[in-house]
């Protein structure tokens, strides 16, 4: 059975996959994406390395760019966009503007469509209106950060004042937000920007310092016994037989100090490379903390914009109620002023019918 691989990819992990999974699923990675096999990951000691160093995931790595093509070309061309405007004129400008930068350009006339483009092939990013039927662009972007594992990039190009929909966006989970007037090459700078941490090259890690071991002395090397660094005095050759004889001992013993030298210097390439090594490990898990710290934070900071958001609605409701409670009380007392009104009219036409009488009554008998 063919192993499988977590990636550390974005900023968390992923997985695991087979690397034919990894292809339709992400299409061909760059060299700075790191990976670790199951059955390390699995025991807790996850050995994080580049794609291009491990041989099953060859066919996952994304070829470098043609001579003559610059890096930023190079790394847009693959961006895969899906975008949503009922506007043709904003949709034209985005399928011209987009392509010339080297992007690959699909649109959706709203939320189902974009649900039902995005089951069927996997894109980078999507620029989501605000003012979609059925669904806005803010419940879209919403709806995919909570349904899918691994949301694409989302952008929201809104038309209205972004200020005033500060909270929407925050809750909805969207990468950024830009208004359709601010030009084309803030909309390209944005985009760039978005996709910065994948067109980096891996961060190194810092150099950790290794105190060199001090080489064996010569002492233990040469029972004659010289300081390091100087020249080893040696003596005079005794006539005849003997003269040879000390000779190849002499030889014999500078050979023995050269290896045991050659030893030494390997013994201390071993351990740098070994600490270099579990620097490099250590700073993987480092960074994949760090990108579930930063979930985490995201997670935080949308729910505090549903909070404030629902706070900020309830406090409308509130000072719609009482405004509703203002007008019908000064309607009431408007009703109730002119029933008054009416009523000291009516009061006043009685009394003067009831005069009338009195006088009829009175004036014949007078006479």
């Amino acid at each position: 059975m063919a192993d499988k691989f977590y990636l550390y990819i974005q900023g968390r992990v992923a997985g695991p996959y087979l690397p034919e999974e990894i292809n339709s699923l992400f299409g061909c990675l760059s060299a700075d994406v790191l990976a670790s096999s199951e059955a390390e990951y699995a025991g807790g000691r996850p050995s994080w390395r580049s794609i291009a160093a491990i041989a099953p995931l060859a066919g996952c790595l994304r070829r470098s760019a043609p001579a003559g093509r610059s890096p930023a070309v190079a790394r847009r061309t693959p961006l895969s966009i899906l975008s949503t405007d009922d506007d043709s004129g904003i949709r034209a400008l985005l399928w011209s503007l987009l392509n010339d930068a080297g992007h690959n350009v699909d649109f959706a006339k709203d939320g189902e469509e974009v649900f039902r483009r995005l089951a069927e092939k996997r894109y980078d990013l999507v620029i989501l209106d605000v003012n979609m039927p059925k669904m806005n662009g803010y419940k879209v972007s919403e709806v995919l950060h909570d349904k899918l594992p691994h949301p694409p990039k989302v952008m929201i190009f809104t038309g209205r004042e972004i200020e005033k929909e500060r909270l929407q966006f925050v809750c909805s989970g969207a990468d950024a937000i830009l208004n359709k007037g601010v030009g084309n090459a803030k909309l390209l700078e944005t985009i760039e920007g978005l996709f910065a941490e994948r067109a980096a090259p891996p961060a190194e890690p810092e150099p950790v310092y290794t105190p060199e071991p001090q080489p064996p002395a010569i002492e233990e090397l040469h029972p004659e016994g010289f300081a390091m660094g100087e020249q080893a005095a040696v003596p005079a050759p005794p006539a005849g037989a003997g003269a040879v004889r000390a000779g190849i001992t002499a030889a014999a013993e500078a050979g023995a100090f050269e290896a045991a030298l050659d030893r030494a210097a390997a013994a201390v390439e071993g351990a740098v490379e070994a600490r270099g090594e579990e620097a490099r490990t250590a700073f993987a898990r480092l960074s994949v903390e760090s990108g579930a710290v930063k979930t985490d934070l995201m997670d935080i900071r949308r729910l505090l914009g549903h909070l404030e958001l629902a706070y900020t609605q309830l406090e409308g409701q509130f000072e719609k109620q009482a405004a509703r409670a203002s007008e019908v009380n000064r309607e009431t007392a408007e009703r109730l002023a002119a029933e008054w009104r009416s009523l000291k009219t009516f009061t006043a036409l009685v009394t003067l019918l009831l005069l009338v009488a009195v006088l009829a009554v009175l004036l014949p008998t007078a006479r």
